[in-house]
């Protein structure tokens, strides 16, 4: 696991409500915490200096960013209501009309022809 991303753990809380609180306790610990919420990752990618191979400590990154955070309070508020944010994501007239691209799938096999070569 190269990046291990705050708010993702949030979008699972509808399903595993439990094991997104042991992970959020945990993140809390290997200091993800900050005053703004959790901060952004931690990249287990990044070179030791003196190794060079990967920390396996990882590397906190620092940022927070607004669009992560409120993610993760829709995300949480889902969870806690009973998919009511999903409920009135679905209300919105323009998701509505939009609906069976949601639910298309991608395709198994092969196209039967190359796509078209773009205009020089």
């Amino acid at each position: 696991m190269p990046i291990e991303w705050a708010a993702a753990s949030a979008l699972a809380a509808v399903y595993e409500p439990a094991a997104v609180a042991a992970n959020f306790r945990r993140l809390d610990r290997l200091g993800l915490a900050s005053p703004y919420g959790f901060v952004e990752a931690i990249d287990y990618s990044q070179p030791d200096a003196e190794t060079g191979a990967p920390d396996p400590t990882g590397v906190v990154v620092s940022t927070c960013m607004a669009h992560h955070q409120g993610m993760t309070l829709i995300a949480l508020a889902n969870a806690l209501g009973g998919g009511a944010m999903v409920e009135r994501f679905h209300a919105d007239l323009r998701v509505t009309a939009t609906e069976l691209l949601l639910q298309e799938r991608a395709p198994r096999r092969r196209l039967a022809a190359a796509p078209r070569p773009a205009n020089d």
